[in-house]
């Protein structure tokens, strides 16, 4: 009988190895960034749908000011949420990702 000793170290050893990797580069950062894109993008899709809902009331948060996605002169004045803008919005995502430890 021959002994298989060393080749099934070796393969326990490639699929260790590579079950690290996947977690590592896929499976951790794919979790990260979810993470970042619903702590960033959702407080803007929050904010924004509220816009358009139409609720107006007082909330933390808000500025009393014309409704920002109805023109600006016949707009409704009340308390509305500023517009995020795009770039703001990004840059939350990065650095949630930087303090997670992901390069971008």
């Amino acid at each position: 009988m021959k002994n298989n000793g060393p080749v099934y170290l070796i393969l326990a050893l490639l699929v260790i190895a590579a079950s690290v990797w996947f977690y590592w580069f896929q499976w951790r950062t794919s979790k990260i960034r979810k993470e970042c894109y619903q702590k960033s993008f959702a407080i803007d899709e929050y904010r924004n749908e509220s816009n358009r809902s139409g609720d107006d009331k007082w909330a933390w948060g808000k500025d009393w000011m014309p409704n920002p996605l109805q023109d600006r002169w016949d707009a409704k004045w009340g308390w509305w949420h500023r517009l995020t803008s795009q770039k703001t919005v990004e840059g939350w995502y990065n650095q949630c990702l930087l303090k997670n430890g992901m390069k971008i």
